[in-house]
């Protein structure tokens, strides 16, 4: 009896392991792309940060240009 729990938790295990390698790939794809994604969305969203708080120095600093005190 021990046996044969021991086998059927041994076939279990290679199937699992043979279905891992096979998805091994698409893991490694998938996982490529979204940290590509990521790292897009985080770029951009950096790039519109900078440029409105580089407008709204501008704007805060615009009169005091214009009265010659910068």
């Amino acid at each position: 009896m021990k046996t044969v729990i021991l086998d059927a938790v041994k076939i279990v295990i290679e199937d699992t392991a043979k279905t891992i390698k096979r998805m091994l790939p698409f893991i490694v794809a998938v996982g490529s792309l979204l940290f590509t994604i990521a790292s897009l969305v985080l770029s951009a969203s950096y790039l519109a940060y900078r440029l409105a708080d580089e407008r709204a120095h501008r704007e805060k600093w615009e009169e005091y240009d214009d009265c010659g005190l910068a």
